[in-house]
C-alpha cells in the first residue's frame, strides 16, 4: 500500500485512480495466453469465483467469496481483512479487469461497503447485462 501511494505521488496521480490501474494491470498480468481465451466464455461471477479461490494463496488474512444474486448480478464480500483505502481501490481495479476479460456488456463494479468507512467488511456489487 505504501509503495502504491508513493508511486502515485511521484507520478502526480490521484491515489485511488493509480491504485485501480495497478489492480487492473495485476489482473491482466495474471491471465495470459490461452487462459485469456478461456476467460471470454465465463461470466463475471464465474471468473471472480475462480479468482477468489486463490485469495488464500496470496493473502494470509481475509475471506473473499462470490454470491450470485441473480442473472447479471453478484456480491463479492471480503471479510476479516484489515484493508486500507488504497488496497480497496486495487481490488476494485482487479475485479474490473477480470470482469472485462469476460467480454460481458454493461459491466459495472461498485465498492458498496468498506472497512475504511467503518463497515464490518468490504463488499463489491458486480453487475452486467445478463
Amino acid at each position: 500500500n505504501k509503495f502504491t501511494i508513493a508511486c502515485a505521488t511521484v507520478k502526480g496521480d490521484p491515489v485511488e485512480a493509480f491504485a485501480r490501474r495497478a489492480g487492473r494491470a495485476a489482473a491482466g498480468d495474471a491471465v495470459k495466453s490461452v487462459y485469456r481465451l478461456l476467460v471470454m466464455v465465463l461470466t463475471p461471477t464465474a471468473i471472480l469465483q475462480k479468482a477468489t479461490g486463490m485469495w488464500k494463496t496470496i493473502y494470509s488474512a481475509g475471506e473473499m467469496t462470490v454470491q450470485n444474486v441473480g442473472p447479471g448480478e453478484s456480491h463479492v464480500p471480503l471479510r476479516n481483512f484489515p484493508s486500507e483505502a488504497v488496497q480497496c481501490s486495487r481490488i476494485t481495479g482487479w475485479m474490473e479487469q477480470l470482469g472485462e476479460m469476460t467480454k460481458s456488456r454493461g459491466l459495472s463494479i461498485k465498492h458498496m461497503r468498506c472497512v475504511c468507512k467503518k463497515d464490518d467488511h468490504c463488499e463489491w456489487l458486480v453487475k452486467w447485462d445478463g
